[in-house]
């Protein structure tokens, strides 16, 4: 075939041949849409010339192009070109982990951290229905970053749908080049070296032989021909791991011989049962549980060494203890020991809510403690496997079991509904609409939900299992304001609710009547971000989740009279509560959360920052600057700071000034000339307020007078600001000069969330009330020139033009999509050209052409080959904490 440099397929620009195997070639290429390295494999004309076949081909990509798992690499595109079919991959930088091999065996450590994300990564796979069948240690990457990745996941499913001719031993070795099959071979599970039809479990064999290998160093089956490793595959069992090093725990070599089982029935039978015990072995090994087989068959130490030995471990637990507690996961409490670790996942798992008597532990695995995309598991206390309920992309809160543990409710957003799953698997069904943080109360009489009125006023109910009988609970003031979450008391007489305000922002926990006499009273600090509550057994107790300064802890308040109580603290955080039945422990999300931010450009992704909490960014017009928020651990606040790209220099623009804590360029906003910064911040009575600050600190920052909260600032060209502005519980888009003169309503309508302000000052893009039934809220670009408004999305999502004003971006935020869709904008209009209609996901957009597709949520972008973005990397795990 033998493409040269700059040969295009589409948009991909052939850069050099990186190999050549019996199916095809492989290129290092350039999408020059997005100016990216990627990795072109091209499969040879002669095995994809069959329509049905490239047909198949395409089919199976597609579904391969949905697993988005940090442990896979991505599959992009997917075409044809000279009657040749090819696939477009992410290009990665590092050494396969059969380069690394060569050196020798991995670290016990790494070999654990390497087996646990790969076991994850194949149990997503498998998930979805799609088995590797070709899972070596060539197919394993080992970036520069540390990441570890399969590679050519589903390729040889692929091959087998395209070319169903050929055996299963020729598909397996095809991509390889002549001479690479012994290599292939010593992979292979039974059942596929006697070429039988092949399910997942093929890939947990495989997986075994890797594991072994990262282990050892040493292949689990050898020979010097084909014939002599398919034997032994067939009919020998490995060395133990100790032969080759004493010092591994017996442990492993439990969880190596189960997975290579040649009987696939007494195999592990998913990934995620292999995911688990590696989980528990590293557990185990990190608290010293797990003994090396070497240190257990050592003799009894003198009793001198034993007193230097407790010594040496005093000292290094006083200098090692923030890196130990960072790699257990465990907060820093004198008590620590003490919490007892339910979940084991290397991402994260939230939300825990347990069964009415306290068997069943329910949880969402996702990162986000509050809402966001994830599946609900269930799993039996103490140490069940934890088995995934849903399968699907929306974003979900607020599990609960029914009053007979026999079902799951949760909720999900945009639209707002309560589903229901049975735990013991099936199919979830919706359970109410316009519903959210189901609980049944009464013993199942009735339900305790919250319910949209209008837009996104969200109020709280109750009403008869059948929606009958409503009535309201708390209404609470402003048509912006949502109740999230509920937790009656056990005497029924009061109700603790997670709430945010008018201006959409999560504030203190409240206590209102169940029957509605009286003013609802804080509870929990009072300055506090709270997320979630309960109620001690005899009530005399609330328990919460709240942020007062920076993270997440655990806080209690006694009812009525007490004042707060912070009972957790340390580097972790702890979100979501659960009370166990005997009011003795609760059951909380522990661990951390990090947000790095990252610049995409020529050479491909760079970090940008390194310390802190970081997001919220925003290039400057030229392009030569990135400002964004950090929380460092020098302010437990956000602080503006400010890069150049070019240099690498970064200051802060606002020392001593904390901005409002949402993590979003809508924070604060920089003029054009770069002469001012715009930004709010709120009072002591925590009403917010703009302020204006010169960015040469010629003079101070200055607080413009206001008798309504105010907040979304946004500079035009001419240099005027438009922002949000509550009045009397509705929000309206005003605008003024900086100085704070020359004050007016910029559109007569009322508005609910300020997204964006195009470049060219024409347009502003704001959330306003919906008819929909399904989306309360819609979001419309706002002429200030006097033009009618224009619809743009008719569900959640996230917008926002490039600094020049030429491509528009939208980002969906109801379905868990991680793309950005970027559309040209013509000079003329200023708005992208999009149905009348608005859209509603990134399905209504893939098909036009003009759409760029870009595999990240942009924050601020120069063009589609210039943009800046933010890295969450996050990992909690379900704790049961002990009571005071």
């Amino acid at each position: 075939m033998g493409l040269t440099v700059g040969t295009k397929l589409g948009p991909y620009e052939i850069v050099v041949l990186l190999g050549e195997g019996g199916m095809g070639e492989v290129y290092r290429a350039t999408d020059t849409r997005l100016d990216r390295p990627v990795v072109v494999k091209i499969i040879r004309a002669h095995l994809s010339s069959e329509p049905d076949s490239r047909e198949r081909f395409e089919r199976e990509a597609r579904a391969i192009s949905a697993l988005n798992h940090p442990n896979i690499c991505h599959l992009y595109d997917v075409g044809t070109w000279d009657g040749n079919s090819y696939l477009v991959l992410e290009c990665l930088e590092g050494e396969t982990l059969a380069d690394r091999l060569r050196k020798g065996a991995l670290p016990f450590a790494q070999t654990l951290r390497y087996g646990t994300e790969l076991a994850d990564a194949l149990d997503t796979a498998h998930r979805r229905g799609i088995v590797h069948r070709d899972l070596k240690p060539g197919n394993i990457f080992l970036t520069s970053h540390g990441e570890c990745k399969i590679l050519d996941f589903g390729l040889a499913k692929l091959e087998e749908e395209t070319f169903p001719d050929m055996s299963t031993a020729l598909r397996s070795t095809a991509l390889t080049s002549p001479g690479s099959t012994v290599g292939t071979l010593a992979y292979m599970s039974p059942e596929q070296a006697r070429g039988e039809s092949l399910d997942a479990r093929t890939d947990l064999f495989s997986f075994g032989a890797v594991l072994y290998e990262m282990a050892t160093g040493k292949m689990a089956f050898r020979g010097k021909t084909s014939a002599m490793i398919c034997k032994a595959i067939l009919d020998e069992t490995p060395s133990p791991l100790s032969q080759a090093n004493p010092e591994l725990p017996q442990r492993l070599d439990e969880i190596v011989s189960k997975a290579l089982e040649k009987d696939r029935e007494l195999r592990y039978q998913s990934a995620a049962e292999i995911r688990s015990d590696l989980q528990r072995l590293k557990r185990d090994s990190e608290s010293g549980k797990s003994v090396p087989r070497a240190a257990a068959a050592s003799p009894r130490p003198p009793r001198l060494w034993k007193i230097l030995t407790a010594a040496a471990v005093v000292a290094l637990t006083a200098v090692f203890g923030a890196v130990m507690l960072f790699r257990s996961g465990r907060p820093a409490r004198s008590d620590n020991m003490k919490w007892e670790q339910l979940t084991f996942f290397t991402d994260s798992a939230v939300y825990p809510a347990l069964s009415p008597d306290g068997r069943m532990l329910a949880f969402i695995r996702g990162n986000d403690s509050f809402l966001g995309p994830g599946q609900i598991f269930v799993k039996l206390l103490p140490s069940g496997d934890p088995v995934q309920l849903t399968h699907d992309s929306t974003l979900k809160l607020g599990p609960a079991f029914s009053p007979d543990g026999s079902r799951i409710a949760y909720g999900t957003v945009d639209p707002w509904d309560v589903w229901e799953v049975p735990v013991l698997g099936g199919q979830p069904h919706r359970l109410l609409a316009n519903a959210s943080s189901l609980t049944w109360i009464e013993g199942g009489k009735r339900l305790l939900f919250s319910e949209i009125k209008q837009g996104l006023h969200m109020t709280l109910v109750s009403t008869d299992s059948a929606r009958g009988e409503s009535r309201d609970i708390y209404v609470p003031p402003g048509d912006r304001s949502m109740v999230h979450h509920s937790y009656l008391s056990p005497d029924g007489r009061w109700v603790l609710v997670v709430m945010m305000n008018n201006q959409g922002q999560l504030i203190p926990c409240r206590i209102v009547p169940f029957e509605g006499s009286s003013e609802p009273r804080v509870v929990g600090p009072p300055d506090a971000t709270c997320i979630s509550g309960a109620w001690s057994s005899d009530g005399k107790w609330v328990y919460l989740s709240a942020n007062s300064g920076g993270k997440f802890h655990i806080w209690r308040q006694r009812f009525p009279d007490g004042q707060p109580e912070q009972i957790t603290s340390g580097p972790t955080e702890e979100e979501g509560v659960a009370m166990a039945r005997d009011g003795k422990s609760l059951l909380t999300s522990v661990g951390v959360s990090d947000s790095t931010l990252w610049v995409h450009d020529a050479k491909g992704d760079r970090q940008l920052s390194s310390e802190g909490n970081a997001g919220g960014s925003s290039f400057s017009h030229d392009g030569s600057k990135l400002y964004y928020l950090m929380q460092s651990g020098q302010s437990p606040g956000l602080e503006l700071w400010v890069t150049e790209l070019a240099s690498g220099r970064s200051e802060r623009v606002l020392p001593g000034y904390s901005l409002q804590p949402r993590f979003s360029a809508g924070d604060y906003t920089i003029s054009e000339d770069e002469r001012r910064v715009a930004f709010s911040m709120k009072d002591q009575r925590r009403i917010s307020h703009l302020w204006v600050a010169p960015l040469d600190h010629r003079t101070p920052p200055r607080q413009l007078a206001s008798a309504s909260g105010e907040d979304s600032p946004f500079f035009l060209r001419d240099g005027e600001l438009v922002f949000r502005v509550a009045e009397g519980g509705v929000s309206f888009l005003y605008r003024m000069h900086p100085d704070g003169s020359a004050r007016q309503k910029a559109i007569p309508d009322p508005i609910l969330d300020l997204f964006a302000v195009s470049p060219d000052g024409r347009w502003v893009v704001a959330s306003t009330k919906s008819q929909d039934e399904e989306h309360t809220a819609a979001i419309f670009a706002y002429s200030l020139d006097g033009a009618p408004a224009v619809r743009l999305c008719n569900s959640l999502c996230t917008v926002g033009w490039d600094v020049q004003g030429r491509f528009f971006g939208l980002q969906f935020d109801n379905s868990g999509d991680p793309n950005t869709y970027a559309l040209p904008v013509p000079a003329a209009r200023g708005l992208p050209d999009l149905p009348p209609n608005g859209v509603t996901d990134g399905k209504d957009l893939k098909a036009d052409k003009k759409v760029l597709v870009i595999p990240h949520r942009i924050e601020s972008a120069v063009s589609p080959a210039l943009y800046s973005f933010t890295r969450q990397t996050t990992r909690r795990n379900i704790y049961r904490i002990p009571l005071p």
